[in-house]
């Protein structure tokens, strides 16, 4: 409530006879004062909300458009990543781009490496669609070679020796 309406009140209760009339001027001086600087408070806070507001929706508009931005990136179809090949897998890679087929036995034999390890290998070439498992033989056992992928990325990564004519296999024997 505004201060002035609280002195009228007050001279009105209690007589102007009790109070001086220079003190009653300087109250209602002071009261219109404070309702000025009241409703000045009130204009400066309504200024600095509407600037805060405004100040939020900018904001918000800068980031609604980072938003659509990521989300229209997203949606675009992506190629899958490259796969990635240790040091083993790029050298049985490489062994099997010189033959026709060979066998995990044989493979295991070559690199000096135990059968488990290369078949672990294998697996994850298979998996990556770059070497398939033909066929069984018991002496060199599962015949591995190459898919259309793994001869890409044989050739992509240099892998096959150029002018050499890759070693074939007839069963065992080269």
């Amino acid at each position: 409530m505004p201060l002035m309406p609280l002195v009228e009140k007050f001279i009105r209760e209690h007589g102007s006879a009790s109070i001086s009339k220079d003190l009653i001027e300087l109250l209602r001086e002071e009261a219109r004062i404070a309702d000025k600087q009241h409703a000045q408070e009130i204009e400066d806070l309504k200024k600095a909300q509407a600037e805060e507001v405004a100040r939020l929706n900018q904001n918000h508009a800068v980031e609604m458009a980072y938003l659509e931005r990521r989300i229209e990136a997203l949606q675009k179809p992506q190629a899958p990543p490259e796969p990635q090949f240790d040091e083993q897998e790029i050298a049985i890679v490489r062994q099997l781009a010189s033959v026709d087929s060979i066998g995990d036995e044989e493979l295991a034999q070559h690199f000096g490496l135990p059968l488990t390890t290369v078949k672990y290998h294998l697996n994850n070439l298979e998996k990556k669609d770059v070497a398939r498992s033909s066929s069984y033989a018991p002496s060199i056992g599962n015949l591995w070679n190459l898919t259309e992928n793994g001869i890409a990325f044989a050739v992509k990564n240099s892998l096959v020796v150029q002018g050499a004519s890759p070693r074939r296999r007839q069963w065992g024997r080269y």
